[in-house]
C-alpha cells in the first residue's frame, strides 16, 4: 500500500490518492484535514512480494538501503523534509530512521 496525504500552501482541503498492489484508486478528500500544507507518504508492507530466497539482507539493511535513498531525494530537493520512521518497531510511535530538515 502506497497513500500520498497532501495539502497545497493556501488551501484547507487535503487530498489523499492511495495505491494498492500497484493499481491507482481515485483521488478523495480526506477526512481528517492535515495541520498545515505538506505531504506525506506512507508505505506499508515494503518488501512484501520479495521471495524468501531473496531476503539475504535482513531488515538493518533495508532499512539503510531506504535511508541512503531518501538522502539522495533530499539533494535533489533541499526545500523539503524528509522524515522516515519505521512504525513497525516496538518503539511507541515507530522508531527514527531519518530525519533530513529542509535546506534554508
Amino acid at each position: 500500500l502506497l497513500e500520498i496525504v497532501s495539502r497545497p500552501q493556501g488551501s484547507s482541503r487535503t487530498w489523499v490518492k492511495l495505491f494498492r498492489n500497484g493499481q491507482a484508486q481515485p483521488v478523495y478528500e480526506a477526512e481528517t484535514g492535515r495541520p498545515s500544507p505538506g505531504t506525506t507518504v506512507t508505505v506499508c508492507n515494503l518488501f512484501y512480494q520479495m521471495a524468501v530466497r531473496r531476503r539475504r539482507l535482513g531488515r538493518p539493511l533495508e532499512w539503510e538501503q531506504i535511508r541512503r535513498r531518501v538522502q539522495a531525494l533530499s539533494l535533489l530537493h533541499p526545500g523539503v523534509s524528509f522524515t522516515v520512521r519505521d512504525e513497525a518497531s516496538a518503539t511507541a510511535g515507530g522508531s527514527l530512521v531519518i530525519r533530513l530538515p529542509k535546506a534554508s
